[in-house]
């Protein structure tokens, strides 16, 4: 997948697949057709297997989120930049390089643009970082908030 530069101040995200149009109730209340089509989208989010547990935890919370709001999600465009730059508390950017949800160029632009962000990537690593590499995830995150609070 190509990624399209991005405008100042606008971060990009990838639209994981079709929208259903006139049923905004939450997917589990919807046909099985719609469950399948959020197990498919589900399946593109981790670049690696997910444990069967993690996934079901993914899997239920996403079928919780009404298809409006993952569609608004999915097509929305912020302008967080001032407050990036205003940043004075440390802040990592933790990012899969394999990621189609949020492109890896929106972890560049902050770093780009946040003077005290430093950067974490997971190489072949999906939209679930903390998933695909929960120990990693989790030493780096404990190590910042050690950072923090010396």
């Amino acid at each position: 997948m190509s990624e399209a530069p991005l405008e100042p101040g606008h971060y990009a995200v990838a639209s994981l697949g079709q929208r259903c149009r006139g049923d905004h109730r939450p997917a589990a209340s919807r046909p099985a057709g719609a469950r399948r089509l959020v197990l498919r989208r589900l399946h593109r989010l981790a670049a690696k297997p997910l444990p069967p547990d993690d996934f079901e935890t993914l899997l239920g919370s996403s079928m919780a989120v009404p298809t409006r709001i993952r569609a608004n999600l999915a097509s929305r465009e912020i302008d967080g930049d001032d407050v990036l730059r205003a940043l004075e508390v440390p802040l990592l950017v933790t990012h899969g390089r394999a990621d189609t949800v949020v492109l890896p160029a929106m972890a560049e632009h902050v770093l780009a643009t946040c003077t005290v962000a430093e950067p974490s990537w997971y190489e072949g690593v999906g939209h679930t970082p903390h998933l695909e590499e929960p120990e990693r995830f989790n030493r780096e995150l404990a190590g910042l908030t050690r950072r923090v609070r010396a």
